[in-house]
């Protein structure tokens, strides 16, 4: 069983609708902070500290003609829109499922037919700056109670 999972929000914030995206295959959640030299002459070691957090994903999905999730995924290219996001480790309904939620905008698209296997598009998300109601809107760490 696949425990990843990658849904999008078709409703605000404050009241999600999501919509599990299965076409994924691959889901690879990108979760590093930036590492800078904080060394000083007072060591002999180079010291290094922690800045901003980069977050996304990768993966790859079944491309099928007429699917709304890759309908959206190629919409959003085309227009530049911001979708929100919830990359997930279990399905969104369930107590305990934890993952990361975040407004983003997809960078990536490439659509692969290879002679041996079926449609596929290498889809990459990077959080976007986002505002509901004049408020902006942080990627977080997501945990279903």
């Amino acid at each position: 069983m696949r425990k990843k999972k990658l849904y999008r929000n078709n409703g605000s914030h404050a009241s999600p609708t999501w919509i599990e995206v299965k076409e994924v295959r691959d889901l690879d959640i990108k979760f590093s902070p930036d590492k800078f030299d904080d060394s000083d002459r007072s060591s002999n070691f180079k010291l290094y500290d922690a800045g901003q957090i980069e977050l996304g994903c990768t993966f790859k999905m079944t491309f099928r003609k007429g699917n709304l999730n890759c309908k959206h995924i190629r919409d959003s290219i085309l227009e530049c829109t911001a979708t929100e996001y919830a990359a997930m480790y279990g399905d969104i309904t369930e107590s305990g499922s934890e993952g990361f939620r975040f407004y983003g905008k997809c960078f990536k698209g490439d659509h692969s037919q290879p002679l041996n296997d079926g449609d596929t598009v290498d889809v990459e998300l990077a959080p976007t700056y986002f505002e509901e109601n004049d408020i902006q809107i942080e990627p977080t760490f997501y945990e279903i109670a």
